[in-house]
C-alpha cells in the first residue's frame, strides 16, 4: 500500500508532459553470496541468481516494478548438510541515468526452502542495488538483500533464529517494450 501511495505522490508531481511512460522488462543472472546464521551457527556458500524485474519508467530515469529473485540451490556443510533453495517477490521503486542504475526494493513473499528437512521458512526482505549501464544494453550490478523469516513450516519447533543476507554480483539486460 506504501508503494502505491508513493507511486501516486510521483505521478502528481511530475507534471504530464514530462512522464513518457514506457513498460520494460530486465532479466538477470548472477553469482551470489548466501550467508546464513541459525542458532548460533553461520555458513556461507556461493550459488547461482535467476531473476528478472518488469515495471513502467517514467520520465526515462525513474521506474517503479516487481522483482522475482531466485537463487541456490545452496549446500551449507556447517548446518547438518542442508540444501537451501532461496525465492523472493517484492516490488520498488529505481533511478536509471545515462550510465547508472539505482535500485530499492521490499519483497513481501521470501520463501526459504530447506530441501532436505522439507521446512519451509517464510519472511519479507530488503534489496538494495547499483549497477552500471554499458550502451544501455547491459548492466553490472552489485545488489545485497537482507531477509527475515518471521514462520516455519512443515517444522515441530516454530521458535527459531535465522538471519539471512545475500550479496551479489549480476548482468541484466534491460529491454524496452513500448517506447
Amino acid at each position: 500500500m506504501r508503494v502505491i501511495s508513493l507511486l501516486l505522490v510521483l505521478l502528481i508531481a511530475f507534471p504530464a508532459s514530462a512522464i513518457k511512460p514506457r513498460l520494460s522488462v530486465e532479466p538477470y543472472l548472477g553469482y551470489s553470496q548466501f550467508n546464513f546464521e541459525s542458532e548460533g551457527v553461520g555458513d556461507s556458500k556461493f550459488g547461482a541468481v535467476l531473476g528478472g524485474r518488469g515495471g513502467v519508467e517514467f520520465g526515462g530515469s525513474m521506474f517503479f516494478a516487481v522483482d522475482y529473485h531466485e537463487g541456490g540451490p545452496y549446500i551449507l556443510e556447517n548446518n547438518i548438510d542442508n540444501e537451501y533453495l532461496n525465492r523472493m517477490w517484492g516490488a520498488g521503486l529505481g533511478l536509471r541515468s545515462q550510465k547508472f542504475l539505482f535500485w530499492a526494493g521490499y519483497y513481501f513473499d521470501v520463501i526459504l526452502d530447506d530441501l532436505n528437512r522439507n521446512y519451509v521458512y517464510d519472511g519479507t526482505a530488503y534489496k538494495a542495488s547499483v549497477g552500471y549501464l554499458y550502451k544501455k544494453k547491459i548492466s553490472f550490478n552489485i545488489e545485497y538483500c537482507i531477509e527475515q523469516f518471521h514462520s516455519v513450516r512443515n517444522s515441530p519447533d516454530t521458535s527459531f533464529s535465522l538471519d539471512v543476507s545475500v550479496f551479489f554480483v549480476s548482468i541484466s539486460a534491460p529491454i524496452y517494450l513500448l517506447k
